[in-house]
């Protein structure tokens, strides 16, 4: 079912949809013409969760564009529509899919479940000098720096980029109704700076962000 859909103050809209059907179940809500080009294409995948997520991206950018698009993807694997009306980004996790757009600037979007993983695994991408600024809800904390970094790569698109050595996340403010928080990048010649939007749902965070086209 649609789960969530708004329009953010920074001009992206956003779609996150909790997977509660079944496959068949999802094709239904297509036209015939998309669910007989869609069922087609979902053959290459052998679990019904990765036919469902990729059914579910392209049912929420029908509902965010009000139109039937399609998504194609470039050599880094960022994803984009063929007819270029808007940027987009999908991510997923678990039961939920999330889409974001833009119409005029790139878009990056991650959700991430709230369980431990990124809290065990924090050494892996947190630099010692994020992992200091961690003092209060901090499985909540370091899961906003993994959703965080996310989105940068996204944002940048750019091949070989190290999490701890090239993506930079400032201290910020762990709030439950949501934030705002800056980054920076020293992995490319321009170094950009993100200036991030997060929030936080009871099963799930979700950060965003934009950057002007190159």
């Amino acid at each position: 079912m649609l789960f969530w859909h708004k329009i953010m103050d920074d001009g992206c809209e956003i779609a996150v949809w909790k997977i509660e059907e079944s496959v068949d179940e999802i094709l239904t809500l297509f036209s015939k013409k998309q669910a007989k080009k869609y069922a087609k294409e979902i053959e290459r995948f052998q679990f019904p969760k990765r036919k469902l997520e990729f059914l579910i991206s392209r049912l929420l950018l029908n509902i965010i564009t009000n139109s039937e698009k399609t998504v194609t993807y470039n050599k880094s694997g960022r994803p984009f529509l063929t007819d270029e009306s808007c940027e987009i980004s999908i991510s997923h996790t678990q039961n939920y899919v999330a889409v974001a757009a833009h119409s005029s600037h790139r878009v990056g979007i991650d959700i991430e479940v709230r369980r431990d993983k990124a809290a065990r695994l924090k050494n892996k991408f947190m630099s010692q000098t994020e992992l200091d600024s961690i003092v209060d809800d901090a499985q909540e904390h370091i899961l906003l720096h993994w959703s965080a970094k996310e989105t940068m790569f996204k944002l940048m698109d750019e091949q070989s980029v190290d999490f701890i050595d090239h993506l930079h996340i400032l201290p910020f403010s762990c709030d439950f109704d949501g934030g705002e928080f800056y980054c920076h990048e020293t992995r490319t010649e321009q170094e950009q700076s993100f200036n991030l939007k997060f929030l936080m749902f009871d099963d799930f965070v979700m950060v965003w962000g934009t950057s002007s086209l190159s």
